[in-house]
């Protein structure tokens, strides 16, 4: 479809989209892989029941789906309950499932304003019918999130989205709450009546979420998005396959030269080489001179041993050399996130540049 003037669904005229840079909608193309071709484990995915988690929470929204009361689950996540919640945001529960968003145990407005402390980078690297991809984007809330974010505090909307996730029932949900119930304009952009209150007025231009390897996205074409992103890289559980992390965090402390400091070691290269894996993924589906944002980056297991392990400040100016990452060092920015009232984990996020 080739796109010309027009209204929005609420009878405004359309001022976002640049005329001078026509195109057709979706813009990105490229075929998910069948699952036969999605056997092969992930590198994540050899510590038994990691995903465990993941899978019994997908269960009653995957239900909902198979019964038609899309609404119903993603009011399993808070999004339909928004007047529930006071400003302070105090009163969600760990152990209250209707909270819980995407095992972040977390509301979706809770989530949301995490997610506004990365949102400058994605407002200041995106325009109106942009291309925006999540690597392992779940059942696409926070994705969601940003579009919201976009929308209300930078104006910028509609955008064109995509993503993965490694989980097949999670690849489903994202799928369906980008499903456009309703035309938000004649360029190709809608909106989704059955995501709840809180997402139902956000535009998007659905292109498509495949259940994929976020460390292996051979089936995307390169250099092809804006911008890409991930909310979380999920960690290399037990690297050296010891058991559990219990072993590796006693050889944290230990002097330096020792056996045991050199175990440590070797276990946190084995994370960083993951974490590489995810970045080389991002940077190369993302066109030259577009960003990469890598969000609630965990430290690692020897300085923060309550978290899931993950990498330094210091990795990311040094992978440019040790993996050859197209980047220019000096695009390189880093935000750590301080414990809020309800988020009581210090994470940090960083954004890099594609050299153009």
């Amino acid at each position: 479809q080739t796109l010309s003037s027009a209204e929005t669904q609420d009878g405004q005229k359309n001022k976002n989209y640049p005329s001078a840079h026509q195109k057709s909608f979706p813009s990105v193309h490229y075929s998910c892989p069948k699952p036969l071709e999605n056997t092969a484990k992930s590198l994540n995915d050899l510590y038994d029941g990691y995903f465990e988690d993941y899978k019994e929470e997908n269960l009653p929204k995957l239900a909902g789906l198979d019964d038609d009361s899309y609404n119903a689950t993603l009011a399993y996540n808070g999004d339909d309950n928004e007047d529930d919640y006071s400003e302070d945001d105090e009163q969600s529960s760990e152990n209250d499932d209707d909270l819980r968003f995407d095992q972040w145990g977390l509301s979706a407005r809770q989530k949301y304003k995490l997610d506004d402390h990365w949102s400058e980078w994605f407002a200041s690297n995106l325009k109106p019918y942009d291309t925006l991809y999540e690597s392992a984007c779940g059942g696409g809330h926070t994705l969601m999130n940003h579009l919201r974010l976009l929308k209300e505090k930078h104006g910028i909307y509609p955008i064109e989205v995509y993503g993965n996730d490694y989980l097949e029932g999670s690849a489903k949900l994202a799928n369906q709450l980008f499903e456009g119930t309703s035309e938000y304009d004649a360029f190709g952009a809608s909106t989704n009546d059955q995501a709840g209150k809180f997402y139902k007025d956000v535009p998007f231009i659905r292109g498509k979420f495949c259940q994929g390897d976020s460390s292996n996205l051979h089936y995307v074409s390169s250099s092809a998005f804006d911008m890409v992103y991930t909310g979380y890289v999920d960690p290399v559980m037990d690297p050296l396959h010891v058991g559990d992390e219990t072993p590796i965090k006693k050889c944290c402390k230990a002097e330096e030269g020792s056996l045991k400091n050199l175990i440590a070691k070797i276990d946190q290269r084995a994370q960083e080489d993951w974490y590489a894996l995810w970045v080389r993924e991002m940077l190369r589906i993302v066109k030259p001179g577009g960003a990469v944002v890598v969000e609630m980056v965990s430290y690692p297991i020897c300085e923060k041993p309550w978290d899931w392990g993950g990498v330094p400040h210091a990795f990311w100016r040094r992978g440019v050399d040790r993996y050859g990452w197209d980047v220019d060092k000096s695009s390189i920015e880093i935000k750590v996130l301080k414990p809020t009232k309800f988020w009581d984990t210090i994470r940090y996020g960083v954004f890099l540049c594609k050299r153009g």
